[in-house]
């Protein structure tokens, strides 16, 4: 998939209803069409993105979510102020946006008890999924011939 990174908008520009805007605070674009279609693809793509297990499948989700994004006629779309004017999200900001607000929607289900979290704890990863022994565990160890 071929994507410019970085594509001025001229000062007329106005945004589609399928554009997600970014890097805004406002109330306003926060219920913007486009952002309000992008959660529901995120919600849509968190499960699968929180099963997967390399990098490359993880990446492929996020190419999923830009496709279907610009398919329907949209990009993701900031205000640079300086110049006045919209401009394309690079795709590598794109594609840390999209990875955040997966996470972060994986995070939040979790939280809120609808997804089990599939990750492995510190623990699991340290030792190897054994349980650690308490200290009179230990003691007892030592005390047998």
């Amino acid at each position: 998939m071929q994507i410019a990174n970085i594509y001025k908008m001229s000062s007329l520009y106005q945004v589609g209803p399928y554009d997600v805007i970014c890097k805004s605070r406002t109330r306003k674009d926060f219920d913007h069409v486009g952002n309000r279609r992008f959660r529901i693809i995120i919600e849509n793509h968190c499960e699968s993105y929180d099963k997967a297990k390399t990098k490359s499948d993880k990446s492929a989700i996020v190419l999923s979510i830009i496709r279907s994004i610009r398919n329907a006629g949209g990009n993701f779309i900031r205000r640079n102020r300086r110049l006045s004017c919209w401009e394309m999200m690079p795709l590598g900001h794109t594609k840390e946006k999209i990875g955040h607000a997966l996470r972060h929607s994986i995070i939040a289900k979790a939280e809120a008890g609808e997804i089990r979290k599939s990750h492995r704890t510190i623990s699991d990863v340290i030792g190897g999924g054994r349980k650690a022994k308490s200290k009179n565990e230990t003691k007892n160890d030592k005390a047998l011939p």
